[in-house]
């Protein structure tokens, strides 16, 4: 009893900084008057669902645990199962889906003493939901089957379960599979917002595999069941989608007021995603319309937003325009290679009429010179639009060699330390990275190496270095920073199936005062001191290709005169006429740049690369940063 008295004076001590509102109190007030626990814990179950509503989950969890407190001390298996329920809930919205995975498990158990089939089907429902975010789409049918046995005498939910399986079967292509699913689900409930889902979802269906009018037929139903006031998000992200089958159909005119309703709703509603499918759909119909200047002007605004909420949807469309340019391009050469062969036939044509008749010679002859002429023109002009093409392609690889640039100089400080950084991308954008940052007596330089260079390089450094600057904002030693970025790598190559195999390599370096601390995943480290280079081999294992992965960090005294380098692997990787140059030969590099100044070093690595080189093309992205101590 003095451990069940403590545990709820735990939670009301917790909880009692955050009833503000005139509800939360009437609610306290409740409980403060009724000395029923059977009645405490129906009002605490009040207050969890309010603050579930309102996403203070923190909140919630405390009263979840109160909920949970209050039925073990009455003993009723039906109460403690639903509290393991509620906690699971909690869990499972915080992200923590272990501890979800836990609770849920815990519920089970009680809920199957009691024989409770409708919590255990909304338990099984919800592990189910657990297994599908983890992509593991046969367990997630098991408990989801599982929950559709439980839930025969409550409509609503076994519908929502419908839906459930159905997305699974989506995301593993069954689409006959699917569509049987949502029309059951949809004669079975009479909510509307699973209505609407189900119809978005049937249109999203209808629209990939090919079936663009009943897409829009799906996509109308779902508009008639929505109040633009009262589910405004829905609202616009069903305008967005069928203005995007109208621009496909070619009803410009349909797509351009849908697409206006939705920008002046997400004027006044802070909308990022809905606009940034606006930009995208404005930019298409442009593109459509041969109106270039608008839908660049689109582009640069879902460039700017994208940058913001970070969308690896603006690498697609530049990758989109660079194949749509060499589709292009090799187009005007096919054609140009035809028109010359079929030139040429014409020409060995009169070549046998002139040995027969003179008068036919002299009149094919001028003929050709016509002819000739006229395909001179054509050639010119062709040639002229392939330059201008050339042009606007170099010119987009220029700004994003420009944002690149922005992004490693953004947030940069001053530091008392010299260093000078080679930087030399195989294209104009490149994978590599590097960032020097002061935060406090403590500077931190990174150097990074991305998989791939040019546009898709330059996109996953971009990411690369947004994940840095996160994690020496949020933290202090290099192994939570390594950790950090790991996981948010992960993150993102998980995200989408053409992602898969991206990673990062980093070299992080922390000084402070003469202490440095290297930690390095994939990458070396060299430190020279009275003219002798140490070589430090950092963790084997790639950031991306694990999560959770533990990373160490070398603890190294420095003094002045000491010189330490970071690099990727691109300057010993290098070839010559020789051969690669190597690590061996690029240590002795180093050495020799240690006796120099930063200006000079850099100098120097620049022009033993090249007279390496010679005429040999360039291989990969080259970063070396040299810091003087």
């Amino acid at each position: 009893m003095k451990n069940f008295l403590s545990g709820i004076l735990f939670c009301v001590l917790a909880l009692s900084g955050f009833a503000q509102d005139s509800y939360v109190d009437s609610v306290r007030n409740e409980i403060a008057s009724t000395d029923e626990d059977s009645v405490k814990v129906a009002i605490y179950k009040e207050l969890f669902d309010y603050y579930i509503h309102y996403d203070n989950n923190e909140i919630a969890d405390c009263y979840a645990d109160t909920i949970l407190l209050y039925s073990k001390k009455s003993n009723r298996k039906g109460l403690i199962a639903k509290a393991y329920f509620y906690k699971g809930i909690v869990k499972y919205i915080i992200g923590d889906y272990a501890s979800s995975t836990k609770y849920y498990g815990y519920a089970e158990k009680e809920a199957k003493s009691i024989e409770d089939k409708r919590l255990l089907g909304l338990i099984y429902s919800g592990l189910g939901e657990i297994y599908r975010g983890f992509n593991n789409y046969e367990v997630a049918h098991y408990y989801f089957n599982e929950a559709l046995k439980n839930m025969n005498d409550n409509q609503e939910a076994y519908a929502a379960v419908l839906v459930n399986i159905a997305d699974l079967y989506y995301k593993e292509k069954n689409y006959d599979t699917t569509l049987i699913l949502y029309d059951r689900a949809l004669n079975i409930t009479s909510t509307l917002n699973t209505q609407i889902a189900i119809y978005n979802n049937i249109a999203e269906l209808q629209y990939v595999t090919g079936n663009i009018e009943e897409a829009k037929n799906n996509y109308s139903k779902m508009l008639s069941l929505l109040d633009e006031n009262t589910d405004t998000y829905t609202f616009v992200s069903a305008l967005n989608s069928i203005s995007k089958i109208y621009i496909k159909e070619g009803e410009y005119d349909k797509a351009f007021e849908s697409l206006k309703k939705v920008d002046s709703i997400c004027n006044i509603n802070t909308f990022n995603y809905i606009r940034l499918t606006l930009y995208e759909n404005y930019h298409d119909l442009f593109i459509r319309l041969n109106d270039f200047e608008q839908a660049n002007y689109y582009l640069e605004q879902y460039i700017l937003l994208n940058d913001s909420i970070y969308s690896i949807e603006f690498k697609e469309q530049l990758d989109e325009l660079e194949n749509a340019h060499q589709r292009e391009k090799s187009e005007l050469e096919l054609k140009i290679r035809d028109e010359e062969i079929s030139h040429q036939k014409t020409l060995n044509a009169i070549l046998l009429s002139i040995i027969a008749v003179v008068f036919i010679f002299i009149t094919v002859i001028v003929f050709l010179l016509v002819k000739k002429s006229r395909l001179n023109k054509k050639l010119n002009k062709l040639n002229a639009d392939l330059k201008q093409r050339d042009e606007e392609i170099s010119s987009n690889l220029d700004y994003a060699r420009e944002i690149q640039l922005g992004c490693m100089s953004n947030n940069l400080m001053d530091s008392n330390l010299k260093m000078f950084v080679l930087d030399r991308p195989k294209v104009v954008v490149g994978g590599d990275f590097y960032i020097s940052q002061t935060k406090g007596d403590t500077t931190y330089v990174v150097v990074g190496d991305c998989t791939g260079h040019g546009i898709s390089g330059g996109f996953l450094s971009v990411l690369g270095i947004k994940s840095v600057y996160a994690a020496i904002e949020k933290y202090d030693t290099l192994p939570e920073m390594a950790s950090f970025i790991n996981n948010e790598f992960c993150e993102i190559v998980s995200s989408a199936e053409n992602l898969k195999g991206e990673s990062l390599c980093l070299s992080m370096v922390r000084i402070c005062g003469n202490e440095l601390r290297f930690l390095g995943s994939k990458q070396k480290f060299w430190h020279v001191s009275d003219g002798e280079i140490s070589e430090y081999k950092s963790s084997p294992a790639i950031m991306g290709s694990c999560s959770d992965t533990e990373f160490a960090e070398d603890i190294i005294r420095i003094k002045a005169g000491d010189v330490v380098f970071l690099s990727s692997d691109g300057y010993p990787d290098q070839f010559g006429a020789q051969g690669k140059l190597k690590y061996p030969r690029f240590r002795d590099l180093l050495v020799e740049c240690s006796r120099m100044s930063p200006a000079e070093a850099k100098d120097f690595l620049s022009r033993e690369l090249d007279l390496w080189r010679g005429d040999m093309e360039q291989t990969d992205d080259i970063m070396v940063v040299g810091i003087f101590i």
